[in-house]
């Protein structure tokens, strides 16, 4: 099943970002519908991208995958995650996560 880049962002990203970067330090938030990278190359683009730019740092990552999504929270853990190792690796918040 296909999801919609509102409900993706609304159920999975913004939560994330929330949790992970509350000062939110964005600079750049894009969604972007692409092929899942499970899908062969002539598959629907139905798999969603986010990419954020945080301080001249990228962050790419698929948020909404239709071949291995089990449910919303399972998606939001997974990119809380991504985005917490991404942090933690960062020059802008260099230490901030880390243990």
């Amino acid at each position: 099943m296909s999801r919609s880049i509102p409900w993706v962002l609304s159920e999975i990203v913004a939560p994330a970002l929330q949790q992970v970067l509350p000062d939110d330090p964005m600079a750049r938030l894009q969604l972007i519908r692409c092929r899942s990278p499970y899908a062969g190359r002539d598959a629907t683009p139905d798999a969603i991208q986010v990419e954020i730019d945080v301080s001249g740092e990228g962050f790419v990552y698929t948020a909404y995958d239709p071949l291995t999504f089990s449910t919303a929270d399972d998606a939001r853990e997974r990119l809380v995650s991504e985005l917490a190792d991404f942090v933690a690796e960062s020059r802008f918040g260099w230490g901030q996560l880390r243990a």
